[in-house]
């Protein structure tokens, strides 16, 4: 969580694609069930790049997912930014959410 700016319990809604010269632009649209980062939100809808032909399938049930921001676009920042969502790790991103400093503005993960 501290290594992106955006942090949220969603249950994805749909997904989009379109093809780009770089492979494929996935659109994922998910309903917040609960903000650990970032703006409240109660939707929210972010990009993920993709090869060309990779699966879009959407998570059942709710998820964690961590993810980047540029001005109002937000992306996935790759793998290990989408976690089921168990009571563990909920109450463990509660409590870690709390220690972190809302100023932060680097972002490890994310791209400059």
């Amino acid at each position: 969580m501290a290594q992106t700016p955006v942090t949220a319990l969603v249950r994805h809604i749909k997904v989009e694609r379109a093809s780009t010269a770089d492979g494929d632009r996935l659109t994922y649209h998910a309903e917040v069930l609960r903000m650990f980062r970032g703006s409240p939100r109660s939707r929210l809808s972010y990009i993920a790049v993709v090869e060309r032909g990779e699966s879009s399938s959407l998570p059942e049930g709710p998820v964690l997912v961590t993810l980047c921001e540029s001005g109002s676009t937000l992306y996935w920042p790759g793998t290990g930014s989408l976690f089921g969502a168990s009571p563990t790790l909920l109450e463990a991103a509660e409590r870690r959410a709390a220690s972190l400093d809302a100023r932060q503005t680097h972002f490890e993960l994310c791209e400059e």
